[in-house]
């Protein structure tokens, strides 16, 4: 069990150890994606609630 949990965190080490932080514009990039992303799920989720509420309220 021990030995499982050292192999987890020393995979975890590996990992954080190669990679590195985004640069500028690659982050904004994708904050801009992401947050399109999000504007577009609560559009349509908008629109579903809409739809609905005129179908079911009349």
């Amino acid at each position: 069990m021990i030995e499982k949990v050292r192999e987890t965190l020393e995979t975890w080490r590996q990992i954080i150890l190669r990679t590195r932080r985004p640069r500028r514009d690659e982050f904004l990039l994708t904050f801009r994606i992401v947050l399109l992303a999000i504007l577009a799920i609560g559009a349509v989720g908008y629109a579903i609630h809409l739809a609905a509420r005129f179908v079911l309220v009349g």
